[in-house]
């Protein structure tokens, strides 16, 4: 009797653990640009959990910048459990005069294409009426565009800041164009910008009225300008190689430079074939660059005007993986009269998701700086100092951060509620 009512536990035991593995995937987005409440409501037919650890498929999607202003997206799916080793990668287009709606529609359809493998080989595929519809494909996007600006595409914009207050008033405005034609062999782009501020600072007495004539009070009035206009054209040698021409012409009073002139030409080298740059990159280039300037006012090496050489290599690290992202460099330059004139350049900025939940983000950025050649010989009093008027001498600058996030609680909890807005 004993035996057959374990028999009959177990035989209970297992069609219950059968019943509870009639699932569908479990789903992990890491899409930034998407609306993920959208995709969630309109998408329901998975469940969608918090921690790719704890996830079937995991969504992770790339977004690229074309040549039209528009995007192009990598979504890549990477299957776990037992979907192990079972990946796939989509790729989509948006347009640039495409509403929101034509974008989050074209990548709901997207995903729904994305996930129909893994669904189908689910236990819980039996539970789903799919639906597939052919799609009324607009004919423009099929036959050869004619294109009346023939793959130009060009930018121009401006704005005006003020703000102020009782003892201070600042305008700025910034004027900026800028044209840009983007193949798969070659690339250029014309750019120009100007920018005019000015600033009114003025202190006051204990008695709150207005102090200018006095000696110990102080009025300034500052103004500060840039501008600029740069050509740049890269061709492609190979898919590992690419070669670029640089040329423009810069003007800033802040740093004491009223005209630099350059052309120079750079080489870059990819360690990895260029068509998996949406994933991964690691490139290293290098330039000679001529350039000749006109100062403002006297250097601090007595020079009104001159020409120097330089030269740069840039080695650049970015990584995009199920396990986070990492964009990491070094910029090493150096003028060819003096190489104890030299800048240096390190840079990183990561996200690691290192367990269930918990994910490390850093961010630093440190220059040693020893090129400063443009220094005004006048040099500096505290109005220019406390008005940023002039640039000011420095070996070194940097910044830094880093924070830990860490999510926990239910993986499953997916219900969307737009009332009050988003908490």
């Amino acid at each position: 009797m004993s035996n057959k009512l374990i028999f009959i536990l177990l035989a209970t035991l297992t069609a219950v653990m059968a019943l509870a593995d009639n699932h569908l995937p479990r789903v992990y987005l890491e899409v930034s640009f998407w609306p993920k409440d959208y995709m969630r409501t309109e998408a329901d037919f998975v469940d969608y959990v918090r921690d790719r650890e704890n996830a079937d498929v995991h969504v992770l999607g790339i977004r690229t910048r074309t040549g039209g202003s528009g995007s192009q997206i990598t979504l890549t799916f990477y299957g776990h459990n037992e979907f192990e080793g079972q990946n796939d990668t989509l790729i989509y287009n948006i347009y640039a005069n495409e509403n929101g709606e034509a974008e989050r529609s074209c990548g709901l359809a997207n995903l729904k294409l994305g996930l129909l493998p893994y669904i189908l080989q689910s236990s819980g595929a039996p539970e789903l009426l799919i639906d597939i519809q052919r799609i009324e494909t607009d004919s423009k996007h099929v036959t050869e565009i004619e294109d009346p600006w023939n793959g130009w595409v060009y930018k121009i914009g401006g704005r005006i800041n003020m703000s102020g207050e009782e003892s201070r008033t600042r305008f700025n405005t910034r004027d900026h164009i800028g044209a840009k034609w983007i193949g798969d062999a070659f690339k250029c782009e014309f750019s120009a910008h100007g920018e005019f501020d000015k600033r009114l600072d003025q202190l006051t007495d204990d008695r709150g009225t207005d102090a200018v004539d006095d000696d110990s009070t102080y009025q300034s009035v500052s103004t500060s300008s840039n501008y600029g206009f740069q050509y740049k054209a890269g061709w492609s040698l190979s898919d590992h190689w690419s070669f670029a021409v640089y040329t423009g012409i810069y003007g800033n009073s802040v740093q004491n430079i009223d005209r630099s002139m350059w052309i120079n030409p750079a080489l870059e080298y990819n360690l990895f074939p260029y068509s998996e740059s949406t994933r991964r990159q690691f490139r290293i280039g290098t330039k000679i660059v001529p350039n000749y300037l006109e100062y403002v006012e006297e250097t601090i090496y007595d020079k009104n005007k001159e020409l120097l050489w330089s030269s740069e290599i840039e080695f650049d690290l970015r990584l995009m993986q199920p396990w986070g992202s990492v964009d990491a460099g070094v910029t090493l330059s150096t003028y060819l009269h003096d190489f104890s004139k030299n800048h240096a350049r390190f840079y990183t900025h990561s996200n690691f998701k290192l367990w269930k939940g918990l994910s490390l983000n850093t961010q630093a950025s440190i220059s040693l700086i020893r090129n400063q050649l443009f220094l005004s010989k006048s040099g500096l009093d505290l109005a220019d100092i406390y008005l940023e008027r002039k640039a000011v001498a420095t070996n070194y600058r940097y910044g830094m951060y880093m924070g830990l996030t860490y999510t926990f609680g239910s993986i499953y909890k997916t219900a969307v509620n737009q009332r009050f807005g988003y908490w």
